[in-house]
């Protein structure tokens, strides 16, 4: 993760945890396994816990550590922040998973400039007055009886309805879970993952809107250093079209367009003819674009 890319994840557990009084613990995890034997020892002294690599740890130590003894700690005054860019979790875990997305700004995007410098400092010095308008925010929703929206889209239904009320009524922005369940379905499946990253390089590199084949969706990620899943120095390059291929083949089995990460993604096949084996052939197209932008391909 970029230098620049991790400071902006990690603005809003810093502020988070200024406004909460906490000091947070970031778990580097270079040696995840002494991280989970100590956890439950983590948990009693941290009550915000930053995970920067927890993708590895999923993979490297919670399998080791399902036949482990169960230890019971306290958590309900515990408060998990976890960010990575290339997550693979498990479809459960997803589904009990609140998925914060960090909009990038066009390049070029002024932001706000505070007296007191960055935005963590301008948080700090001003904690006190942020903190009572997140009371301010809760009383009000209190006096109104704490109506809840009948929103079902996530296993924590209470916390999730009641979030979606104050966003909707207070705020007067869309639902909270909209486009939420995709981000789930994403950090549930590697291949769609994969296509957030490979979206977001077709738009560094401004090929937005052009149809892209499995051989063009090699140069994005060879121009970004974007991994092929299943792929790796020894397969042969001949084989990658088809590694990708057999990516992108679940993604679209029963839709022509999914959206992920902030992205439209538009497969369109073709009929065109191979002249190495004088048959025509099915060649398939991707077209990307931001969810939310009208598209000319629409």
């Amino acid at each position: 993760m970029a230098a620049k890319e991790k400071a902006r994840n990690d603005l809003e557990p810093a502020c988070v945890a200024i406004l909460a009084a906490l000091e947070p613990s970031e778990a580097l995890l270079k040696d995840p396994g002494p991280a989970l034997r100590d956890a439950a020892r983590l948990i009693a002294k941290t009550p915000e816990l930053l995970a920067t690599d927890f993708d590895r740890m999923l993979k490297e130590n919670f399998a080791k550590c399902a036949y482990s003894r169960s230890v019971q700690v306290p958590t309900d005054r515990i408060c998990w922040l976890l960010s990575s860019n290339r997550v693979e979790s498990t479809p459960d875990l997803a589904n009990r998973s609140i998925i914060t997305r960090v909009r990038k700004k066009p390049p070029g995007f002024e932001y706000e400039t505070y007296a007191e410098g960055s935005l963590i400092d301008h948080v700090r010095a001003k904690a006190d007055y942020y903190l009572s308008c997140v009371f301010a925010v809760v009383r009000w929703w209190y006096r109104h009886g704490k109506p809840r929206t009948p929103d079902t889209r996530h296993d924590f239904r209470e916390w999730c309805q009641t979030l979606d009320w104050i966003t909707q009524q207070a705020f007067f922005l869309p639902p909270l879970l909209d486009g939420h369940q995709c981000e789930q379905q994403r950090i549930g499946n590697s291949g769609l993952s994969w296509l957030r990253e490979v979206a977001t390089s077709v738009d560094k590199l401004k090929r937005l809107e052009e149809g892209l084949r499995a051989n063009d969706i090699i140069d994005v990620c060879e121009a970004t250093d974007v991994q092929i899943p299943g792929c790796s120095e020894a397969t042969p390059p001949d084989q990658i079209p088809m590694v990708i291929g057999k990516i992108l083949k679940p993604i679209f089995s029963s839709a022509v367009t999914v959206e992920v990460g902030g992205y439209r993604i538009k497969r369109e096949t073709r009929d065109e003819y191979d002249p190495e084996n004088r048959m025509e052939r099915p060649v398939h197209y991707h077209f990307f674009t931001r969810a939310g932008e009208r598209s000319p391909l629409d």
